[in-house]
């Protein structure tokens, strides 16, 4: 790993020590790990048929998917909430917080330099899903076939890391399950208890 990277990840693990008890927005971060976790489960039964060891690779990277889609829904909330300036402070205080809990809970086992590595990947793997999602529609529109919907795109991007492309039950899945999970917590009072927690008022 460059220096930079090491630098990064070291500026990102201290953000995270700060807020990592009793915080706001570390409720946020949990709330996204875990309802990712929980969408990436309710697809397990599509993924029956993959090879065991390939099989482990293609969920934890659907997981992580479902991260990057959540949290780009945090980002969404925001906006509205907070306007794009008042939007940056909350959603930077955030992602060391998803990260590093993230990597420790699914390869807590590993060598320190690979999970830093890891921990450098994610970032910069959720800074582009970031500009991907953000092309899409707004979260209201409903047309879940149109290749610019929202949650089309995640059922595609989930769908092709599954190797299964075209599996249309495994995309309507990837939908609902999504669906289920902006359903199940309450993101907007979560965003904004982490947003007064960063100071940012409006």
């Amino acid at each position: 790993m460059g220096f930079f990277s090491r630098w990064k990840t070291k500026r990102l693990l201290d953000k995270a020590r700060k807020h990592a008890e009793n915080s706001r927005l570390a409720d946020l971060s949990n709330a996204i790990f875990e309802t990712a976790v929980a969408r990436a489960n309710t697809i397990e039964p599509y993924l029956a048929d993959i090879a065991d060891g390939k099989r482990q690779e293609v969920r934890l990277y659907c997981t992580f998917e479902f991260i990057y889609f959540f949290v780009h829904l945090t980002n969404r909330l925001a906006l509205p909430m907070l306007g794009p300036q008042g939007r940056t402070r909350p959603m930077d205080e955030l992602q060391p917080l998803l990260v590093f809990p993230a990597i420790e809970a699914l390869f807590g086992d590993w060598p320190q330099d690979l999970k830093d590595k890891l921990a450098a990947d994610f970032v910069d793997k959720l800074q582009s899903s970031e500009t991907e999602y953000a092309r899409c529609r707004p979260i209201t529109d409903s047309d879940f076939t149109a290749e610019s919907n929202l949650f089309y795109t995640l059922a595609r991007i989930v769908s092709d890391i599954a190797g299964k492309p075209d599996e249309v039950s495994l995309r309507s899945a990837i939908v609902a399950d999504a669906l289920q999970g902006v359903q199940d917590v309450q993101w907007v009072a979560l965003v904004k208890e982490a947003a007064m927690e960063a100071g940012v008022r409006r």
